[in-house]
């Protein structure tokens, strides 16, 4: 049972891990679109504005 239990335990902080770094990766990918394509932003901004 302990060692059930650290096995859960292991995937489940690997899992959280995991979970933050597509997060990060998925911010910096995004962070990257927005300087590539800065013109068409703003756009999309004024139409989710308006």
């Amino acid at each position: 049972m302990v060692i059930e239990a650290g096995i859960v335990d292991i995937i489940y902080i690997y899992y959280r891990r995991v979970k933050l770094s597509i997060l990060s990766q998925l911010l910096s990918y995004f962070i990257i679109l927005m300087i590539k394509f800065n013109a068409i932003i703003p756009v999309i901004r004024v139409r989710y504005v308006v």
